[in-house]
């Protein structure tokens, strides 16, 4: 028993190890985008996350509409810090504010083409609908998404 502790202490270190080392190393190339096959793949299943938050609760408590909020500023699950939660909360709000989908829930979205426009670190142009009306956003590995204009 005691030899099964120590080995799954090891393999606990060494994955976060590895994890480290490729955030650092790779330059942005994450765990969660090698799960994903590619950083658009990862980018586009980021913006579906946010987006089915936004279709289940538009401005509320749910775990589901909190998790949008995460993923919106850093393609976290959960920010663990209050402050930096509350400061991600403002942003995601001004952020919603421009595309008029602020404080309600979306009725319906669909992506309809995710780009590659910069490999390291990786960011992504994902376009699509909300609510019939056309979007796209600028989705950078880890940090703020961002609408692009025209």
């Amino acid at each position: 028993m005691r030899g099964l502790v120590i080995f799954l202490l090891v393999a606990g270190v060494l994955f976060w190890a590895g994890k480290d080392f490729l955030k650092k190393k790779l330059d942005g190339l994450t765990l969660e985008t090698l799960a994903s096959g590619s950083p658009e793949a990862a980018a586009q299943d980021r913006v579906k996350k946010i987006l089915e938050g936004l279709k289940k609760d538009g401005d509320g408590n749910s775990l589901a509409f909190q998790a949008a909020i995460c993923q919106w500023d850093s393609a976290l699950d959960a920010i663990q810090d209050q402050g930096e939660f509350e400061q991600a909360y403002d942003h995601f709000s001004d952020w919603r504010d421009e595309f008029d989908i602020n404080h309600r829930k979306i009725s319906g979205y669909e992506i309809t083409k995710v780009e590659l426009v910069q490999e390291s670190p990786p960011v992504a142009m994902v376009s699509g609908t909300i609510e019939g009306r056309q979007f796209k956003m600028r989705v950078p590995d880890k940090r703020r998404i961002s609408w692009v204009q025209g």
